[in-house]
């Protein structure tokens, strides 16, 4: 959860793919908030989602290479030149 962060102009930090309706409201270190009723009742502990972050810097700045997914298939890994370059 360290790269999901607040982005000024977005009032949530960012989206369930799966659920597009489903945004994260608060994150902490190794868990988030979603309050939202009928997602909690469809997840269970243990199951994998994938999250767009709204907001890309700390992303950039803590990963060597970004994971590119087609479907449920990762095809490629390409390196994050500017990593560690956030000053």
């Amino acid at each position: 959860m360290k790269t999901i962060k607040a982005c000024p102009h977005v009032h949530f930090k960012g989206i369930i793919k799966e659920y597009p309706d489903v945004h994260i409201a608060k994150v902490y270190d190794e868990h988030a908030i979603i309050y939202n009723n009928d997602f909690r009742e469809q997840i269970r502990v243990g199951d994998k989602v994938r999250i767009i972050p709204v907001h890309i810097c700390p992303v950039c700045n803590l990963y060597d290479y970004a994971v590119l997914i087609s479907g449920d298939e990762a095809v490629e890994e390409i390196p994050i030149l500017c990593r560690g370059k956030l000053q």
